[in-house]
């Protein structure tokens, strides 16, 4: 039998104690003790733990336990598991990772770290390339992988040899919605000037403002002939979700009765309006037919949107266009609107943007934008302007069907 020894200072003096080595799986429980020149030693094998104590007197007790290995348990219902590629070039080492789980590579979000003085720092796609390091060591890289409100890290070494030419993106998202406030900055190590930057928008400069949400690829090329590229993922938060109902002004009363009713969802924050009319209120009422725009302050962030009230038209244009192909109500026609040959159609979206312009409008918009686009199912606004000698100008919606 081997036998081990343990020796345990008390009071001054060394205690040989010897017990035996045990490597085993435990079934059940046993346990024992013993006394020896006023000391009590116990010991205990059991399914939840294995533990020494020894009682030395006066209450005090040394305890050595050694809890059980419990099983590995997977936080999320998908895996993350990745490898890596070394590519050798005239201008150092370069790096590629691959994400090798099963979570759904187009809905899960991934964020790649990819240890100290590593170009780019970060990564938030499934296989980043052409990282590069500007020295030598063993690089600690981690991936942690988010879907359906779950999150797992895989995390792994790597000895990386370094770059002579690396780029590594400086990136500020934009803290509004639609804002188009995103910015980049590429900063480099080594590489031989000048430098060619060239991005997927044809753009070449190393760095980019005013960028709204969107994927953004850049090449960098040196003088010397190093080339290096990748790709940054600007994200915009989610805007206020913004319903309208309109009631609009009756034609059969003197009073005004348009009316803007709106339900506003997903704030940040308490809310602030701003109408055309100069009301600070959510709703408004009491409306002679027009145009109305309300600009929305919710934490720091402005949204603006352009309501029209109709002018009770009697004979104005159709309020639904449906440009399926089935020679029925496919052109929106503006009854006489021929008599005016210098007269003006302008359609705005619900942001108040222009997306179809024409002069003079010959009866001929089916549901596009000025690219010829289809434009997706919704309410649309009108502006048609006579530009006769009383300077006519209508406004309405119009709901495209499809």
């Amino acid at each position: 039998m081997k036998r081990i020894f343990l020796f345990i200072m008390a009071a001054g003096f060394l205690l040989p104690l010897s017990a035996q080595s045990i490597r085993r799986a435990t079934l059940g429980s046993l346990g024992g003790s013993v006394t020896v020149n006023d000391f009590r030693i116990t010991s205990s094998f059991g399914q939840k733990s294995v533990a020494c104590s020894v009682v030395m007197g006066e209450g005090v007790i040394v305890r050595q336990g050694f809890q059980q290995p419990t099983p590995d348990v997977r936080p999320c219902d998908f895996t993350v598991a990745a490898a890596w590629e070394e590519i050798e070039t005239d201008c150092g080492f370069y790096y590629s990772f691959e994400y090798q789980g099963d979570a759904d590579t187009e809905t899960a979000d991934f964020l790649w770290n990819f240890g100290e003085n590593s170009f780019p720092a970060e990564a938030t796609f499934a296989n980043p390339m052409d990282i590069a390091y500007s020295d030598e060591g063993v690089k600690i890289i981690r991936l942690t992988v988010s879907q359906d409100d779950c999150s797992d890290t895989y995390e792994f070494s790597l000895d990386a040899r370094a770059a002579t030419f690396g780029i590594n993106p400086a990136v500020v998202q934009p803290e509004c919605a639609q804002s188009r406030s995103g910015s980049i900055e590429l900063t480099s190590f080594g590489g031989e000037q000048p430098f060619v930057y060239t991005w997927n928008d044809g753009a070449t400069t190393a760095e980019r403002n005013e960028l709204a949400a969107g994927i953004y690829s850049y090449t960098v090329s040196t003088a010397n002939g190093c080339v290096v590229g990748g790709s940054v993922e600007i994200t915009e938060p989610d805007g206020l979700e913004i319903t309208e109902t309109l009631t609009q002004d009756d034609c059969g009363t003197p009073e005004f009765e348009g009316g803007i009713d709106l339900s506003v969802e997903n704030a940040s924050g308490a809310l602030e309006f701003s109408w055309s009319n100069g009301a600070t209120t959510e709703d408004v009422n009491k409306l002679e037919s027009g145009t109305y725009t309300v600009t929305i302050f919710d934490a720091g962030c402005e949204t603006e949107m352009m309501f029209v009230i109709d002018d009770c038209l009697t004979d104005g244009p159709p309020d639904v266009l449906t440009p399926n192909g089935d020679g029925e109500n496919d052109d929106w026609i503006i009854p006489g609107i021929a008599n005016y040959p210098n007269n003006q159609v302008l359609i705005y979206n619900r942001w108040g943007n222009i997306i179809y312009d024409a002069q003079p409008y010959q009866n001929d918009w089916r549901g596009t934008n000025n690219g010829g686009k289809d434009l997706v199912t919704g309410a649309y606004y009108y502006v048609v302007k006579l530009n006769d000698e009383e300077n006519t100008v209508y406004g309405g919606a119009v709901t495209i069907v499809r």
